[in-house]
């Protein structure tokens, strides 16, 4: 379940024959065109491509997979949990891989649902069941370890999320082919030591990061590393570094023609520039992002609305407007019972200050330094030490 960048650049179509008379009496090959459409994010054509496989057996465990990952993308996760547990009871024990993946894709909708616990015994579980003694079986045990990284992370355990990522580039370097996967663990140490105000260590590995996210066109791998670049810009005081990687986005943004990916890259733009002090390129790029502040939240990648409420916030200051900065206040809130829900402490502790901060601007301190108080608890745990300087 990624966005492939190449591939995204060019019109994507899966074609077995010109109907879907053809493709219906060929299954497997629905199903392959259903997973070509599905990586490089075209859902609707995927869920035909599935439909056309209606009551063919042989490979109903299949079309319940890619059915559950079209309802992840779509936010609904118990559906896709479901989903999940359908295919895999369909799946045969000789498809192991892609079992594997399905358990995997399970794990996190369980995390998404906020059963951290349910998921961490899961990851174990699959864990325990793959030896990693083939390729297969090495990637699967590499993304447990990326998950649970992760997971560790958004809790602020970031000395347990070191060891994830690392145990994860060990496996990968024991294997005489490197594999696109080291791309996400790089990004996910330079994110550590960002955090850790270790900034050459953290340049180093978000270069590894964008090396692979080039080379195999994963656009989250580009994503995180360019980001991550930006804040070590920012972070210096090097525009001149920052202005390269953002013009380097914005190419990106007129080469893709998947929307999500044209609209995080807009958004991510306009916060760096808000953050070297160029508040009228942030706003404009503002203004295309068509995000709005009643959008009912998605279960992943929340950060989004929470840059979205940053920029808002920024412009209601600048504006003088009380008002827009008052009607934050339920988006908020929404980010903040989900977070809470799904135990992500670095989003909770990064929400509770925009909500400090337009507590601050309304002039309304009733429970700003109980706010405050929180957010240093969360951080001080996690020793966010970027948290403070950045904030």
């Amino acid at each position: 379940h990624g966005r492939i960048w190449p591939v995204a650049q060019r019109p994507h179509r899966f074609r077995l024959g010109d109907n879907d008379e053809t493709l219906a009496k060929h299954p497997k090959a629905a199903i392959l065109g259903a997973g070509a459409h599905l990586i490089v994010g075209q859902f609707d054509e995927a869920r035909h491509y599935t439909q056309l496989t209606a009551g063919q057996t042989a490979v109903r465990g299949e079309q319940l997979f890619i059915e559950a990952i079209i309802l992840r993308n779509e936010q609904k996760i118990p559906q896709a949990t479901a989903k999940l547990e359908q295919s895999l009871a369909h799946l045969p024990p000789i498809e192991r891989m892609l079992r594997s993946i399905a358990q995997i894709q399970q794990a996190i909708c369980i995390r998404l649902d906020g059963k951290l616990a349910e998921c961490d015994q899961l990851l174990h579980n699959i864990r325990q069941e793959n030896s990693g003694s083939t390729i297969g079986e090495l990637q699967t045990q590499v993304v447990v370890r990326q998950i649970q990284g992760w997971n560790a992370f958004l809790q602020n355990n970031l000395d347990q999320a070191e060891q994830f990522f690392e145990e994860g580039l060990s496996l990968l370097a024991n294997h005489k082919r490197p594999l696109p996967l080291a791309g996400v663990m790089y990004a996910g140490l330079g994110d550590l030591y960002y955090e850790w105000n270790q900034l050459d260590k953290a340049e180093a590995y978000y270069n590894k990061a964008t090396y692979w996210g080039e080379r195999t066109g994963i656009a989250d791998i580009v994503i995180s590393a360019v980001s991550g670049l930006l804040d070590l810009a920012a972070a210096r005081g090097d525009e001149k570094a920052a202005q390269e990687q953002l013009q380097w986005l914005q190419t990106a943004v007129s080469s893709t023609q998947i929307a999500q990916i044209k609209q995080s890259i807009n958004l991510l733009a306009a916060h760096y520039w808000m953050r070297l002090g160029n508040p009228n390129i942030a706003f404009t790029l503002l203004s295309q992002i068509t995000l709005s502040i009643d959008d009912p939240l998605p279960a992943e990648n929340a950060g989004t609305y929470q840059t979205f409420a940053e920029l808002l916030l920024a412009q209601a200051i600048q504006q003088q407007n009380k008002a827009a900065a008052a009607r934050l206040t339920p988006l908020l809130h929404r980010l903040e019972k989900q977070h809470r829900t799904q135990h992500n402490q670095r989003g909770l502790a990064r929400t509770m200050l925009i909500q400090a901060q337009v507590a601050a601007f309304s002039e309304e301190s009733d429970n700003q330094a109980e706010q405050i108080n929180q957010i240093l608890a969360i951080t001080q745990k996690g020793r966010l030490t970027r948290f403070y300087i950045d904030h």
